[in-house]
């Protein structure tokens, strides 16, 4: 117990520490991308997934989910979300691990039951096809500890739970509490591979990374970060940096040219998380990791 109070309170203080860094500083910070698009597409629609099976569930009646909307695109942190109701058709991913995602395709955005399901479809083999560390979650919090500015959402990292598919070009966005993640086919401009990992980081490995004591010192020795956008929050650095992670150390036939960039950039929170994954026997499947 006295471990794990130790642990929140550092915690808590890098996590002051940083966004004073991030708010006051961050003019003066460096970055390598100026998006996480910049890095282009990793995985290839012939690479391997863990998706076992997609389920139909069902097509709800009378607006029976409530959502919120992503912000609207080049807004940064001055738009609104908008909350709705609406219906979905609803599908449940089997991955191999038999960890369960619920895909809700909002009518509104898609009407047609098989093109409702194609949409499913592509967005689930994605899922599998990213490391299984950044599907599920990672028990680190007792159920009485809450903060979401620390992105833990109610007491555990319970992963990736349920994946909405909506209409608009908007910004994808993680909610914490509701283990979900909001995402927009419309919006071109984000990258299906790296921003699905981006998101599934938020909800799955964010808050055990964020809240080791080895971080910030990464962070801190690197003297950058690898995207303009990583710079804006704790958390985005580590949602942006593990994309780039998985570049290095997962995608066989990774441009050498880009992979010496960002060892060169961010060495640090690259062996930082080499040695995560290891200390934590975090799965990578279906990825081959070294």
């Amino acid at each position: 117990m006295k471990k794990l109070l130790a642990i929140i309170v550092l915690g808590l203080l890098s996590f002051n520490i940083t966004e004073s860094a991030t708010n006051n500083e961050g003019k003066n910070k460096k970055y390598v991308y100026k998006y996480l698009e910049d890095l282009k597409t990793i995985i290839k629609k012939e690479d391997p997934t863990d998706l076992k099976e997609l389920k139909f569930i069902r097509k709800s009646e009378n607006k029976e989910f409530f959502g919120r909307s992503g912000k609207p695109i080049g807004s940064g942190n001055s738009g609104k979300r908008k909350s709705y109701e609406y219906d979905a058709f609803v599908f449940q991913a089997i991955y191999n691990s038999e960890h369960k995602i619920t895909f809700l395709v909002d009518t509104d955005f898609e009407k047609d039951f098989d093109k409702a399901k194609k949409y499913a479809l592509i967005y689930a083999k994605s899922m599998g096809q990213m490391p299984l560390f950044l599907r599920e979650g990672h028990t680190k919090y007792g159920e009485d500890y809450k903060d979401t500015n620390l992105g833990v959402g109610s007491g555990t990292e319970r992963g990736v739970k349920i994946i909405v598919i909506a209409k608009g070009n908007k910004r994808w966005w993680a909610d914490f509490l509701q283990a979900r993640f909001v995402l927009y086919p419309q919006n071109k401009g984000a990258l299906k591979d790296l921003v699905l990992m981006h998101e599934s980081a938020h909800l799955s490995i964010q808050g055990k990374i964020t809240t080791d004591i080895k971080w910030y010192p990464a962070v801190l020795a690197d003297g950058k970060y690898i995207t303009k956008y990583a710079r804006t929050k704790r958390g985005e650095d580590v949602a942006d940096t593990i994309s780039f992670w998985v570049a290095v150390r997962c995608i066989e036939g990774f441009s050498q040219k880009k992979k010496d960039k960002i060892l060169k950039a961010i060495p640090n929170r690259i062996k930082f998380l080499d040695d995560f994954v290891k200390d934590n026997k975090l799965n990578t499947s279906p990825m081959v990791c070294s």
